[in-house]
C-alpha cells in the first residue's frame, strides 16, 4: 500500500516532492542524509509510468513512457540534499534492470541515463537499446 505522500508524486506533474526534508547532518560544508542507498527500495508503478524511491518526505524519480514494448527513460529528478550519493544510479539500475527483465526495449531521452548507459554497458544491455 502506498503513502499519501508516494499517491502525490505524479500529481505535481512530474516534480519531486519536496514539501519536508529527511534527517541531514553537515560535514565539511556538503549535506549528507541520514539514508545510505543501500537502505533504500526503489519502487515501480506501471500507472504512473516511473520508478522512484522516497526518503522521508522527498522522492527521487525516473519517469518514463510506455510506446507497446519500448521505455522512453525522458527524466531523472532526485532532491538536492541526496545528490551525489547514488540515489540516480539506484534508480538508474533498477528501470534497466526491469527492461531487461521484461524483454523490453528502451530510449534514453535523459541525459543522466545516457551517461549511466555508457558507463555500465553490458552486452544484454546493449541489446535493449529501441
Amino acid at each position: 500500500m502506498l503513502t499519501r505522500m508516494q499517491q502525490n508524486i505524479s500529481s505535481l506533474t512530474g516534480r519531486v516532492l519536496r514539501s519536508a526534508r529527511a534527517p541531514t547532518q553537515k560535514l565539511a560544508g556538503k549535506a549528507f542524509s541520514a539514508y545510505a542507498p543501500s537502505d533504500l527500495k526503489v519502487e515501480h508503478s506501471a500507472a504512473k509510468q516511473e520508478f522512484f524511491v522516497c526518503m522521508g518526505d522527498d522522492c527521487a524519480v525516473i519517469q518514463y513512457q510506455r510506446t507497446n514494448n519500448t521505455l522512453d527513460l525522458y527524466h531523472t529528478e532526485v532532491p538536492s540534499v541526496f545528490r551525489g550519493q547514488g540515489v540516480a544510479a539506484l534508480l538508474a539500475k533498477e528501470a534497466f534492470n526491469y527492461v531487461l527483465q521484461n524483454n523490453l526495449k528502451m530510449k534514453l531521452s535523459c541525459d543522466y541515463l545516457q551517461k549511466y548507459y555508457k558507463d555500465n554497458l553490458t552486452p544484454e544491455l546493449e541489446k535493449t537499446l529501441a
